[in-house]
């Protein structure tokens, strides 16, 4: 012992291993920390979802893309981490490009490494969304086959999903009421019953968007063109009814609507509508398995406010 205390040199030696040590554990503790959205950064995400889906986000969407978003950014940094923007060629040829468009003083076969050690990789969209694509890859891994049990449970599952629905198809006599009031309305309906006793004419209704005739119009059709009562009022009746019928109200007004033909729900077969079943299981299997490592990276990095 006193023999090792007097070697100065080991001193150093040991010393400077320690420095080194610490500094790797510093560096490696700052790169599994991350940045959590800013107030103003949440509230460019609800406007630009907002914008795309035509409503107001509400407290649990919030709440949604806050955590999309701190998840993305535990990818980001993870592939950082781990050093896939070095040597990806897709970044490496973006960063080319932005160094060469940022006019970089660098040598030619110089830029690309200019722009890693400036670290533009960090600003571009480019970039990070080709980092999240690898990451997302990296953490799914190859899929396996599914076996014939794991395909018959997700058909059972979702059985609904891939039977085949009811359509129906239709022609139809549109009154519109004049404006939104409960009087309009009322007042449009009267016509609609009036017109329903006389006998329809294509010249006595108003003109609407889609047309007066419809060819074989599932439930998520009628909802999507018409939407209001009529959907579920026209599938209630459609293997019965003959004759025009109504009226029926939808979101723009009062239908009146003759049933031309009707084609019943047909359910799935698990052979028929095996590749539907196998990408569907796929898409399962790749969602648990990134939440798995998310949830992963979750405990592994320190989130910053």
């Amino acid at each position: 012992m006193r023999f090792l205390m007097r070697q100065p040199a080991l001193h150093f030696v040991v010393l400077g291993a320690a420095i080194w040590l610490l500094s790797l554990y510093l560096e490696d503790r700052a790169s599994r920390q991350i940045q959590a959205p800013s107030a103003a950064q949440i509230t460019e995400l609800v406007a630009d979802w907002s914008a795309r889906n035509g409503r107001m986000a509400d407290s649990e969407v919030r709440a949604a893309l806050v955590r999309e978003e701190i998840e993305r950014r535990l990818l980001f940094a993870e592939a950082l981490r781990l050093g896939l923007h070095e040597h990806d060629p897709v970044v490496l040829g973006r960063l080319y490009q932005d160094a060469v468009f940022l006019g970089i003083d660098a040598p030619q076969d110089q830029l690309i490494e200019t722009a890693l050690e400036l670290e533009l990789h960090r600003g571009d969209d480019l970039i990070r969304q080709r980092l999240l694509e690898r990451m997302r890859t990296l953490a799914v891994g190859p899929l396996p086959t599914a076996s014939d049990e794991q395909l018959t449970s997700v058909f059972e599952q979702h059985r609904s999903a891939f039977s085949q629905p009811a359509r129906v198809s239709f022609e139809q006599r549109f009154l519109r009421p004049d404006d939104s009031s409960e009087t309009a309305w009322a007042q449009a309906r009267q016509r609609a019953e009036q017109a329903l006793i006389d006998g329809p004419q294509q010249a006595d209704s108003d003109p609407f968007l889609h047309g007066s005739s419809f060819e074989k119009l599932g439930p998520r059709e009628l909802k999507d063109t018409f939407g209001g009562a009529l959907p579920q009022a026209l599938m209630d009746v459609a293997a019965t009814k003959e004759g025009w019928f109504g009226p029926v109200a939808s979101h723009y007004g009062w239908h009146l609507l003759r049933v031309t033909a009707y084609e019943p729900a047909r359910p799935a077969e698990l052979e028929n509508v095996r590749a539907q079943v196998v990408a569907l299981w796929q898409d399962q299997l790749r969602r648990q398995r990134l939440s798995r490592y998310i949830q992963t990276l979750r405990q592994r990095y320190r989130i910053t406010s």
